[in-house]
C-alpha cells in the first residue's frame, strides 16, 4: 500500500505527519506500506512515476472536478484531513467555502477526518456521503499534550515570554490583491468570488490593521517595563518577518524568533504566551498553560471567536500589564482548564482521544483498489453529464439559431406580401 502525505506548511505539519507515519508503520502488521512525505508540487510529480495504487492525504478538497480525473488517471485515491480549523471567525465561516467544507466535490473523497462535533453536526446534515465523514480531530493537536512535551524541550528555545502573531493581512508576506487571485485560480464558488474582495479578505485586513500598531506598540511598553524578561516574537508563516525586525529594533529584550520548526517548540519553553488571537492558544491549552489574548479593537464577526474564549482577554495596556503581572506570579496561570478544554473539545475532537490512532485505523482498515474503482466510477458519471450538458447546449443554440433565421425569413415574406398588396 502507498500513502501519500503531502504538505502546504513544512512547519505545522511536519510532525503531525511523523507521528501518523509512526502509527501506520506500527500497526500496519502483514501490509506492506510505503509512506511518501514532502511538498505537495514534488509529490504530485512523483506519484506519476510509481505506476500503483495510492492514497492521497491533503488538506482541504480541491474544487476542481480536473483534480480529481488526474488523481484517478494517476491511480490515487483521495483522502482529505484539513489544516485550518477551529480559529475561524464568524466572517470565514459564513463566507469561505473551505471552512464551510460544501465543495460539490466533497463526495469524491473517500474519507474526510473531521476536526470537531459541531462541525461534523453540521455537514452530516446535507452531506451526500455520511459514511466518509470521520469525526477524528488533528495529530498536530496530539503532539501539545504533555506525554509528547520531552520531544520539544529544548534549553536553546527558552524565553520568558512568547508573542505569537498572527497579522497575515495586516502585514502580509504576498500582497493582498495577490492572495485573492490565488483563491480566484483555484476555481471557488461564484459565491466565493463575488463576495471574497469584499466579505472575508478585504473585511479581515481592516481588523488586523486597526489592530495590529496598537498590539505591537503594547508589547513593545511591556518589555520596556520589564528589560530583565527575554521576550521571543513569531510571525505567522504567511507574515513579513521584517515589520517586526524594524519595530523592534532598538529593544534588547525582545528576540525575533525563527519560524521554520513547530511552534511548539516556542510553547513549551516558554513561562507566558501572547496572542492576537490564534491556534497558539489552543495548543498552549491543551499543554495545560493558559494564554494572554490582547485585541484593543474587538470585532465579534472578524477576531477568531474559540482562542479569545479561552485565554485571558486584554483589550488596552492597562489591562494587558495587570493580567501579565499575575501571570508573573503564577506561573502557568490555570484558570478553569477543564470547562476550557470541554468548550474546545466541541471543535476539536481529539482532546483526550489521539487522532493520529483514529486516522491510521482508518486508512489501513480501508481497500485501495476497492476505493479507487468507486471514486473511476463515480467521475465517469460526472464527466457523462458534463458531455451530455455541453453537446446538448450546443444543440439548443444551434435550433434556437435556425429557428430565429427561419422566424425572420416568414417576417421579412410577410412585409414583402404585404407591401404587394399596397
Amino acid at each position: 500500500m502507498n500513502i501519500f502525505l503531502p504538505i502546504e506548511w513544512i512547519n505545522r505539519e511536519l510532525d503531525s505527519r511523523l507521528i501518523l507515519t509512526t502509527e501506520l508503520l506500527h500497526i500496519s502488521k502483514k501490509k506492506k506500506l510505503k509512506i511518501y512525505i514532502g511538498k505537495m508540487k514534488s509529490l504530485g510529480k512523483f506519484s506519476s512515476k510509481i505506476n500503483d495504487y495510492f492514497f492521497w492525504l491533503a488538506s482541504g478538497i480541491d474544487n476542481s472536478i480536473e483534480f480529481f480525473a488526474n488523481l484517478n488517471r494517476r491511480k490515487g485515491v483521495f483522502l482529505s484531513l484539513d489544516e485550518e480549523g477551529g480559529i475561524f471567525c464568524k466572517n470565514e465561516e459564513k463566507n469561505f467555502p473551505r471552512h464551510k467544507m460544501q465543495s460539490e466535490n466533497s463526495y469524491l473523497a473517500s474519507k474526510i477526518f473531521i476536526w470537531g462535533k459541531d462541525t461534523n453536526k453540521k455537514l452530516k446534515k446535507d452531506f451526500k456521503n455520511k459514511n466518509s465523514l470521520i469525526l477524528s480531530g488533528n495529530p498536530r493537536f496530539d503532539l501539545a499534550k504533555t506525554k509528547f512535551s520531552p520531544y520539544y524541550k529544548n534549553k536553546k528555545y527558552n524565553i520568558d515570554v512568547l508573542i505569537n502573531c498572527a497579522f497575515g493581512t495586516a502585514n502580509p508576506d504576498i500582497a493582498i490583491q495577490d492572495e485573492i487571485l490565488f483563491w480566484l485560480s483555484r476555481q471557488a464558488t461564484n459565491s466565493f468570488s463575488d463576495s471574497l474582495d469584499n466579505k472575508v479578505l478585504r473585511d479581515q485586513e481592516i481588523y488586523q490593521k486597526r489592530n495590529f500598531i496598537p498590539f505591537l506598540s503594547d508589547i513593545k511598553k511591556l518589555a520596556k517595563l520589564f528589560p530583565k524578561l527575554k521576550f521571543g516574537l513569531r510571525a505567522h508563516p504567511a507574515e513579513n518577518k521584517k515589520t517586526y525586525s524594524i519595530f523592534f529594533k532598538n529593544i534588547k529584550n525582545i528576540k525575533i524568533l525563527d519560524n521554520n520548526s513547530s511552534v511548539l517548540y516556542n510553547i513549551i519553553n516558554s513561562k507566558i504566551i501572547i496572542h492576537n488571537g490564534c491556534t497558539t492558544a489552543i495548543e498552549s491549552l491543551i499543554n495545560n498553560k493558559k494564554t494572554i489574548c490582547h485585541i484593543n479593537y474587538r470585532d465579534k464577526f472578524n477576531e477568531q471567536y474559540l482562542p479569545v474564549a479561552i485565554s485571558k482577554l486584554s483589550t488596552n495596556y492597562e489591562e494587558l500589564e495587570k493580567i501579565f503581572r499575575k501571570f508573573l506570579k503564577k506561573r502557568n496561570y490555570s484558570g478553569n482548564l477543564n470547562l476550557e478544554k470541554k468548550l474546545v473539545s466541541r471543535y476539536i475532537h481529539n482532546i483526550k482521544e489521539n487522532s493520529y490512532k483514529i486516522i491510521s485505523n482508518q486508512i489501513l482498515n480501508l481497500n485501495l483498489i476497492e476505493e479507487h474503482r468507486i471514486l473511476d466510477k463515480k467521475l465517469k458519471k460526472i464527466l457523462i453529464k458534463k458531455s451530455y450538458k455541453f453537446y446538448s447546449s450546443r444543440i439548443k443554440k444551434k435550433i434556437i439559431k435556425i429557428f430565429k433565421t427561419k422566424k425572420l425569413n416568414e417576417i421579412s415574406n410577410l412585409i414583402k406580401k404585404r407591401n404587394m398588396r399596397k
